[in-house]
């Protein structure tokens, strides 16, 4: 016999002695002919060791750890077998602050609470004194805040919101107003003071009215009542004020007080504003030297051009469309 052989039959030999050895512990369990320190069992069968294992079980067969340590986790294998798996100690966070405090970090490595950041989570209530943000818009996006009429809302860069109103402020517009008549209408003086100012919000509109002078030259009284023009565009709403529509007006409804002065006898006293039509006024007052009440302001009554001075002004709160 060959020395190859002979040394193959003696591995092959001591291989089933160490199988005879280890089968009589437990079936099923041989060494590998090829390499006699190598245990394997058939395939799909595990192997069972009722009386434990001595040595290390930490590398795998291609020599990898078998088992690797995780996050703060360390691994460490004694020279007899046993695995020892530890922890990494960290820093212990409690909470900071007292009940219903808000947690935020301190210092990266714990927490604190503030008496003036509280959050109560049964009524979901989040109290906090000072905020450096925008607080304008909902989740949806949509504004928080909305200007209404008059009323104008600014976010400033910090958040900060600015709410101003523009109702308090009144822009005055100026016109010239119309003196007609129901029959024809008069003149006015060359040399007279004609003053028309006006102010809308929303519908009312705002009318002041004057006329003065201290001569009758140029002037003709024309005939009829007179009448006072609106500013164009305006219109009076009929469903807030009644026109007065015949002499003297009674039925309208009196949307501010006139002062009617000059030299002629009787003249004086307060006259109503009076809506004749929806773009047009008339006065209705009185005349102490006279038995027939009331008068309208025309030329029957105190006429442009008879006298030398005189002055008629009224302000009228007038209901508009």
């Amino acid at each position: 016999m060959s020395r190859v052989a002979s040394r193959l039959a003696a591995v092959t030999a001591r291989g089933l002695r160490i199988n005879q050895i280890i089968q009589g512990r437990g079936e099923n369990i041989f060494v590998a002919h090829s390499n006699p320190s190598t245990i394997v069992t058939p395939a799909g069968q595990a192997a069972v060791f009722p009386h434990g294992l001595k040595g290390s079980l930490t590398q795998l067969a291609n020599g990898d750890p078998y088992l690797i340590a995780g996050n703060n986790i360390t691994i460490a294998s004694t020279s007899n077998g046993p695995i020892t798996i530890s922890a990494q100690s960290s820093t212990s966070v409690v909470a900071g602050g007292s009940n219903k405090h808000v947690q935020f970090n301190v210092g990266g490595n714990s927490l604190g609470g503030d008496a003036s950041f509280i959050f109560d989570a049964p009524n979901d209530l989040l109290t906090v004194t000072n905020i450096n943000s925008s607080l304008t818009k909902l989740s949806n996006g949509d504004p928080f805040l909305i200007g209404g009429s008059g009323i104008t809302i600014t976010t400033g860069t910090l958040g900060q919101v600015t709410i101003s109103s523009t109702a308090g402020s009144v822009d005055w517009s100026s016109y010239e107003p119309v003196i007609g008549g129901t029959v024809s209408s008069p003149t006015l003086p060359t040399n007279k003071n004609l003053y028309g100012r006006y102010s809308s919000q929303g519908k009312v509109l705002t009318l002041i009215f004057s006329l003065s002078g201290n001569s009758s030259s140029g002037a003709h009284a024309g005939s009829g009542d007179y009448t006072i023009s609106l500013p164009s565009g305006y219109t009076v709403d009929t469903n807030a004020a009644t026109l007065g529509a015949t002499t003297p007006y009674l039925a309208g409804t009196s949307v501010g007080t006139a002062s009617l002065l000059t030299n002629a006898a009787g003249s004086g006293g307060a006259w109503s504003v009076v809506p004749r039509t929806n773009t047009t006024l008339v006065l209705v007052g009185q005349n102490p030297a006279s038995g027939i009440q009331p008068l309208v302001w025309g030329s029957g009554y105190f006429p442009i051009g008879d006298a030398g001075e005189y002055r008629i002004s009224f302000v009228a709160t007038i209901p508009v469309s």
